[in-house]
């Protein structure tokens, strides 16, 4: 290889990173000045140095994806567990409907959605919008982050965002109660706005019901 032709490739590939990068960490002037053999041995040396770091890197995101899906079977299984030995209390049932999720510069009404959420379990949930606009219909997928605390007490809607919205049990889930959002829209990680919604949580009927202890009042002269 000449020296014109390997600074040519040099150039072209400084040319799409926005600056020259010459082998070895070598400035231009200490590249110009070597020899064309040494810079063909230089090359060389700093092709190895790039295609071990990028075996390197192949490798440990291959190491990290694999760990990932141990940890994601893993909670798999976990949170399976626990919804097989549920008690009552252990699960909530969530219902949103209403709403308005809005994305570049478009609002789209949001279908309705349901789903059940088990004491210390997070999940991506799904959400659609669709409008019409002459005849014709365009719709809007999003998700959103929701999780329950392990002591299936607070509910978190949006979970993953700083403007996340917090629902905690006041007593009322045994019965069924309704939360609604209002004009407090959060943003999920995809930057779709989520406003207007209206949340019904109750304690899903799983396992015996908390049993209720009824005091009766008793007259003590009873009649003979």
């Amino acid at each position: 290889m000449t020296k014109r032709l390997t600074i040519t490739i040099l150039a072209l590939a400084g040319a799409m990173t926005g600056c020259i990068q010459y082998p070895m960490g070598l400035s231009k002037e200490q590249w110009e000045a070597l020899p064309p053999a040494q810079q063909a041995e230089y090359q060389a040396k700093q092709y190895q140095i790039n295609e071990d770091r990028r075996r390197q890197a192949e490798a440990l995101q291959a190491e990290q994806a694999r760990a990932a899906a141990q940890a994601a079977e893993a909670e798999r299984a976990r949170i399976a567990n626990v919804y097989a030995a549920a008690q009552y209390g252990d699960i909530i049932t969530v219902s949103i409907r209403g709403g308005i999720i809005s994305y570049g510069g478009k609002s789209y009404p949001c279908e309705p959605v349901g789903f059940d959420i088990v004491r210390g379990e997070a999940k991506d949930i799904e959400f659609r919008g669709a409008v019409y606009q002459n005849g014709m219909a365009k719709a809007l997928v999003t998700r959103c982050r929701v999780r329950l605390s392990d002591d299936s007490s607070t509910f978190y809607f949006n979970d993953n965002s700083a403007r996340r919205i917090v629902l905690t049990n006041d007593g009322s889930w045994e019965r069924g109660t309704t939360h609604r959002m209002g004009g407090r829209g959060v943003n999920n990680d995809l930057d779709v706005n989520m406003a207007d919604m209206i949340i019904t949580i109750h304690y899903r009927t799983t396992g015996p019901a908390p049993q209720r202890v009824i005091i009766e009042h008793r007259d003590e002269h009873r009649r003979h």
